[in-house]
């Protein structure tokens, strides 16, 4: 009897635990990266407008060792399955 409820209190805490972890992963952070509208620039100040990056073509080289040109941008995805939906989700939510 002993035994099952310190097994019962261990798969509690472990829950508990990925629980947390899951939580603390969905959250965003407030640190210097984030842009929160408090840095705005002296008025009348000229702010240049951020060139877009250059798009160069690459190879891509898949598991089964096909290769892919891609020519262009990505703009969407299809996954295999919910765990790589989430995965992508956190690379990439926009898409």
């Amino acid at each position: 009897m002993r035994k099952h409820k310190l097994a019962k209190a261990l798969m509690a805490a472990l829950f508990a635990g990925v629980l947390a972890l899951g939580l603390a992963a969905c959250t965003q952070a407030n640190g210097p990266d984030n842009n929160s509208g408090d840095d705005e620039p002296a008025e009348g100040a000229v702010v240049p407008e951020p060139e877009p990056a250059a798009f160069a073509p690459y190879d891509f080289t898949d598991s089964t060792g096909r290769t892919f040109t891609i020519g262009e941008p990505l703009t969407r995805v299809a996954v295999s399955g919910p765990t790589a939906q989430q995965v992508m989700v956190s690379f990439a939510p926009e898409t």
